[in-house]
């Protein structure tokens, strides 16, 4: 309300603007941010090249560029649980085609993920990813995000057989798109094509000075 709005520090004053420092979503985006930085400008260069050039399969350079992002951000290990989870929910879109077992398998991936939480098997789950005790919190935010993202595609492809948007590629350059990759937001699969085949008005300045303001 107002009077908490009046106790926040000050933010930006080219804004004129508060600062929410109890806003954990934009702390870790921050956080992440300022350590991969160059890893969203890549991925902003290389989009922008492809638009310029109309490129076609834009999905396979959001794979690309989130893939090898994962894989030098964390590990192998880290990257094959992803792709595990992610080819099983494929896979099983293919061969069994219900929507029942899409909510089957994705209430045994969240089975998983909230046993993953548990201090019995939180050292376990270090030494088998191999990765700090800080980067098992990104793993368990990153493989819920997936599981979303996995829910969303295969129950959108059962509503439009043999729909060529809903091949493997454009499977895995939405679920690795980088901007959405660590904290999210949700962004259904249909409203990810969109965004694809939205044609860009606004010149490049322009939607850099929209995306920062």
């Amino acid at each position: 309300n107002l009077s908490q709005y009046k106790l926040m520090p000050d933010g930006w004053k080219i804004l004129n603007r508060k600062v929410d420092n109890y806003d954990v979503e934009w702390s870790v985006l921050k956080e992440l941010i300022g350590k991969y930085w160059h890893w969203f400008a890549v991925h902003l260069v290389a989009s922008e090249i492809f638009r310029f050039f109309k490129f076609k399969n834009i999905s396979l350079l959001f794979f690309a560029v989130g893939s090898t992002a994962c894989l030098v951000m964390y590990n192998w290990r880290f990257y094959a649980a992803l792709m595990v989870q992610t080819m099983i929910f494929y896979a099983s879109g293919i061969y069994l085609r219900k929507k029942r077992f899409v909510w089957l398998l994705a209430s045994f991936w969240l089975f998983i993920l909230n046993a993953l939480k548990h201090e019995a098997y939180f050292d376990k789950l270090t030494n088998l990813l191999d990765i700090s005790e800080n980067k098992v919190h990104d793993f368990l935010v990153i493989f819920a995000w997936f599981i979303l993202k996995n829910i969303s595609f295969n129950l959108e492809r059962l509503n439009k057989e043999d729909d060529e948007k809903f091949g493997v590629k454009n499977c895995l350059g939405y679920v690795f798109y980088l901007p959405t990759f660590h904290t999210g937001p949700h962004v259904i699969y249909s409203r990810y094509m969109q965004m694809l085949e939205v044609k860009v008005e606004m010149e490049l300045p322009q939607r850099i000075k929209t995306l920062l303001l």
